[in-house]
């Protein structure tokens, strides 16, 4: 899997964001009953519309790791560490 990374910083007031309800994160499998054990984990980022659900779907551990550390780097530009 390839993440594409866009180090940007975003003006609300040029964007359409569209706010999200809180967030879960969950194991998935690819069968019904669950047999041969999770292949994927997936963020879940269920919309305010009440009808929609952004779904994240990672499928290997590199690819939850650049998730994680891109999200690290930018929390430390955003809130610098003391």
């Amino acid at each position: 899997m390839t993440m594409e990374r866009r180090d940007s910083v975003i003006a609300c007031a040029s964007q359409a964001l569209v706010p999200a309800d809180g967030y879960s994160v969950v194991q998935w499998s690819p069968d019904d009953d669950h047999a041969c054990g999770p292949t994927q984990v997936h963020l879940l980022l269920p919309l305010l519309d009440g009808e929609a659900v952004l779904v994240l779907r990672m499928q290997s551990k590199r690819a939850i790791q650049e998730l994680v550390d891109t999200l690290i780097e930018h929390r430390d530009e955003v809130w610098p560490p003391d």
